[in-house]
C-alpha cells in the first residue's frame, strides 16, 4: 500500500507537467495525453524536461515523507527570469507516514483528480501570456527544521525566496481536505 507522500508526490509530478501545457510554456506537440486518476493530464514528452521534473520531485518525496514540505510553487517566467505567474500548491498539515488503506487511496485520488480539471479551466480565469519564450522553475517551501539535506538533492536553500513584486492578483483554483492531508491550489499573477 502507498503512503500519503507517495500519492501526493505522484500527483504533483503530473500536475507540474499539466501546468506547463495549460500555460503554453512549451508547444502543445511536446505533450501527450495520459489518464491520471480518471482525468486527462498532459505530460511533456521531452526527455530533458521530464528528467528535470523527475529529479526535482525526488526531493519533494523526501520532504513530504518527513512532513516538512509546505508549498511547491511552479513559476512561469520569461527567459529573462521575470516571474509572470506562480501556481502554488500549499500543504496545510503534515502527512501521515503510515501506509494508507486502499479505500483512502481511492478517495484521495478522486479528490486529486479534480485539480487537473481546475488547472485546465484556469485558462478562463487567467490572462493570456503574451511572451512566446517562456520557461519555468520550481520552488519548495519547507519548515526550517528539516533533516533532509537539500544540497544532496541539488536544491539550493535560500531564506525568504519570493517573487520580487507583490502579486497583482491571486486566483484560487481548488482545495481539498482528506483524512491524510489538506491541499490548496492558487495562482499568483504578476503581469
Amino acid at each position: 500500500m502507498p503512503c500519503a507522500s507517495d500519492v501526493l508526490c505522484k500527483f504533483l509530478q503530473s500536475a507540474v507537467h499539466h501546468v506547463l501545457f495549460v500555460r503554453s510554456v512549451y508547444p502543445s506537440h511536446a505533450f501527450e495525453q495520459r489518464r491520471i486518476y480518471n482525468q486527462t493530464a498532459m505530460i511533456c514528452r521531452h526527455p530533458d524536461v521530464c528528467a528535470y521534473i523527475d529529479h526535482s520531485l525526488e526531493g519533494v518525496q523526501q520532504w513530504l515523507h518527513e512532513g516538512t514540505l509546505r508549498r511547491l510553487v511552479i513559476c512561469v517566467k520569461t527567459e529573462g527570469n521575470a516571474v509572470l505567474e506562480q501556481f502554488v500548491f500549499s500543504i496545510s498539515r503534515p502527512l501521515p507516514r503510515d501506509d494508507l488503506p486502499a479505500a483512502s487511496v481511492a478517495s484521495i485520488e478522486h479528490y486529486l483528480s479534480q485539480f487537473f480539471v481546475k488547472i485546465s479551466l484556469s485558462e478562463t480565469r487567467l490572462d493570456d501570456i503574451a511572451d512566446e519564450n517562456l520557461t519555468f522553475g520550481l520552488l519548495l517551501y519547507t519548515e526550517e527544521s528539516t533533516s533532509v539535506d537539500a544540497a544532496s538533492l541539488q536544491w539550493a536553500p535560500r531564506a525568504g525566496t519570493r517573487a520580487q513584486n507583490a502579486a497583482n492578483d491571486i486566483v484560487p483554483l481548488h482545495s481539498m481536505e482528506s483524512e491524510a492531508f489538506a491541499l490548496e491550489l492558487f495562482v499568483e499573477c504578476f503581469q
